[in-house]
């Protein structure tokens, strides 16, 4: 684990927090992908995410999964005003929309005009109207699975919304894989639900099933992978993911997530040179864009991590980065990317550019024959040029044939943490942790205060150095270079690796050391009465002050970062930092807190 700390007046993002960050938006999926495009979409419908597969829009002639034969005689008055519709999507949903209702009542028998309807409201997210349009489309075809893919993931969306039912999308997907049993959307889709309703156990099995009906499709390995990564089973995420890359063929859009996922696998494990090898493999896939900007960012931060930094290379990516995202009118969304690359280019003895400067942007470039490539495949859209004047019915839907090649290598399910998440009111630390890297629980301890009880395992007051120990009131020598105070509690006292860190209760060792003094002069029975306000934050010390040992119920803030006014920053991507407003004290240590150079306290 990269986690790196900043003293005061130093730029607030670290090293580390700014890999950590693009990590996650180089993966689409702060540390993972995103669901994937269904295999049902149309002209409407909106584009895949970065790093997913964009598929070709639907016909108004040929839905998803319909044989696709020459018919005659042509369009009739209701294909002809949802063909308008196609063509007035992209530059106006809202009409195309209008446009879609007004073909339904020409003629309310054409399920394709109705799934067309359906994709368009999908784009405006008017999830309650996509749920009723797909119910008519099933209706009026119901063993067309893919239009029950679609069905359940509006019905998912709404449930997310706390507005429906995930029971109802479930049902949909199980519809859809009565139809057809190969079609691993299905199975992904019920991974999702599952994921969503707490069955972790039962999501995994789900993805896996997805990859072997649909093996060589990449897209289906990265929702396995990112969820190992979320659940602490590295070695299992880098199985999928290397499976994943070994099938991979050429232009795979899905690729670049792939070597996203597995150097944010080695960042967890505090593989930096691995790390940096597979974002070097993103960066020569990655498509020009987004990808391509995000991935020389990500490579300029990771080679000033490097042992020796690799200063030439790191400033070269991250001017190219800056040239691109940091001097037009989009900057205003990158600006922590920005901030951070202007702090290191700074920092590692280069320029940073200025507007105009062409030479930086093209600096670091991504391979050139992989950014010309688009992201759509080959033939996208032929289909709907071919059947412009076909008006026949489609055939039946065909589903997909079971596959007969070589099986997946995936690894056996590992035994999964099942502890408690919370006793009472206040979370376990166990519990936090997993919340904190959940996909459908990190917004539930990170949006607002938490309360977590644990047993302090472990303190950095060994750490000061002697120019840092003394009482308030002064300085610290210029050259005197000292880490924030933190403690580190977990749910057992012996724990030594699934810990957090609280900082904040203090702002510096003087403030401990002062603390220490009046606890230690104060009257026989009034110790635990001392009251120290830090001379920062104004807030009370702790007392007493944590040492190993001590069982403690600690309230305050929770995320990756902990940034405060006048102490400065540090980043905890995996296990996070809880930014302390009050600590309680529910047993005390067998010993008393000390700094060096102060006599032992008993």
């Amino acid at each position: 684990m990269t986690k790196a700390r900043i003293k005061p007046g130093s730029h607030p993002s670290t090293l580390g927090h700014a890999v950590s960050c693009l990590l996650v938006a180089l993966a689409a999926t702060g540390c993972g992908a995103p669901p994937p495009p269904t295999a049902a979409t149309s002209a409407a419908s909106s584009a895949a995410a970065p790093g997913q597969p964009q598929e070709a829009p639907a016909s108004a002639a040929n839905p998803p999964g319909a044989s696709t034969t020459q018919c005659d005689p042509p369009l009739t008055p209701a294909q002809r005003l949802a063909r308008e519709a196609d063509r007035m999507a992209p530059a106006d949903i809202n009409g195309a929309i209008a446009k879609y209702e007004e073909a339904t009542k020409l003629d309310p028998t054409d399920h394709r005009i109705f799934f067309k309807l359906a994709m368009a409201l999908k784009k405006s997210d008017r999830w309650a109207d996509v749920v009723s349009t797909m119910r008519r489309a099933t209706a009026l075809a119901p063993r067309f699975a893919t239009y029950w893919v679609e069905l359940g993931y509006a019905q998912a969306a709404l449930a997310k919304r706390k507005a429906g039912s995930f029971e109802d999308a479930k049902r949909a997907y199980l519809t859809c894989l009565e139809i057809d049993p190969w079609l691993a959307d299905c199975h992904e889709r019920i991974g999702h639900v599952l994921l969503w309703t707490d069955d972790e156990r039962g999501a995994i099995e789900r993805y896996t099933e997805a990859i072997r009906r649909e093996p060589d499709a990449l897209r289906h390995y990265l929702p396995l992978a990112d969820l190992y990564q979320r659940l602490d089973q590295l070695a299992e995420a880098e199985a999928v993911l290397r499976e994943a890359v070994r099938r991979a063929k050429p232009g795979d859009s899905s690729l670049f997530a792939a070597h996203t996922m597995l150097a944010s696998v080695h960042q967890d494990r505090g593989n930096l040179a691995e790390m940096v090898a597979e974002l070097e493999a993103a960066k020569a896939v990655a498509l020009e864009g987004i990808e391509a900007d995000m991935t020389l960012f990500s490579l300029g931060s990771s080679y000033a991590l490097l042992a020796p930094p690799r200063v030439s290379e790191s400033v070269t990516n991250l001017r190219a980065f800056y040239a691109r995202r940091c001097l037009g009118s989009g900057a205003k969304a990158f600006k922590t990317n920005c901030a951070t690359s202007a702090a290191l280019i700074q920092k590692l003895g280069g320029t940073v550019p200025a507007a105009g400067d062409a030479s930086a942007a093209s600096g670091g470039a991504p391979n050139a024959s992989q950014a010309s490539k688009s992201a759509a495949p080959a033939g996208a859209g032929a289909s709907a040029a071919g059947a412009s004047e076909c008006g026949e019915p489609p055939g039946p839907y065909q589903p997909r044939p079971a596959y007969a090649g070589p099986a997946p290598s995936l690894p056996a399910i590992p035994a999964l943490w099942t502890g408690p998440v919370k006793i009472g009111d206040a979370y376990t630390v166990r519990g936090l942790m997993h919340h904190l890297r959940s996909r459908v629980h990190s917004d539930e301890v990170t949006s607002k205060p938490i309360s977590v009880v644990g047993y302090v395992v472990r303190t950095n007051f060994e750490e000061a150095p002697l120019c840092a120990v003394h009482r308030t009131g002064k300085g610290d020598p210029i050259d005197c270079k000292s880490p924030l105070p933190l403690f580190a509690i977990a749910d057992a006292k012996g724990e030594k690796t699934r810990v957090i860190d609280v900082m904040g209760w203090a702002s510096n060792f003087a403030q401990i050391y002062t603390m220490i003094e009046a606890i230690d002069k104060a009257p026989k029975g009034q110790a635990k009465s001392v009251r120290l306000a830090d001379e920062f934050t104004g807030a009370d010390l702790p007392n007493p002050l944590p040492s190993p040992g001590a069982k403690v119920r600690v309230t305050g803030t929770y995320g990756v970062i902990f940034q405060r006014q006048g102490q400065g920053s540090a980043a905890n991507p995996k296990r996070g930092i809880v930014t302390a407003e009050r600590i309680e004290t529910l047993e005390d240590a067998p010993t008393k807190a000390s700094l060096p150079g102060m006599t032992p306290r008993r």
